[in-house]
């Protein structure tokens, strides 16, 4: 096979077996490079969210650090 990357689509004539057979597969890889865009698309946005959430997180700490010094001192800062 030639040099490229291991998630690459084979190219058919590469592909061991008969004219059938490597239809089969060649259209196997393409199915699992169809499905591995979908997870790496799926995995960015869950990267979004967790750059969103941990943002929140933040701004809650902060909100009870401020709560808990006002019940210790009373005063807002």
């Amino acid at each position: 096979m030639a040099d490229r990357s291991p998630l690459a689509i084979p190219i058919p004539s590469d592909l061991p077996g008969n004219a059938g057979e490597k239809r089969d597969l060649h259209r196997f890889f393409k199915e699992i490079a169809e499905r591995f865009a979908d997870l790496e698309s799926h995995c960015g946005h869950l990267e979004e969210a967790n750059g969103c959430l941990q943002e929140r997180l933040s701004a809650l700490e902060d909100d009870i650090q401020k709560e808990r010094k006002y019940r210790q001192t009373g005063r807002l800062d």
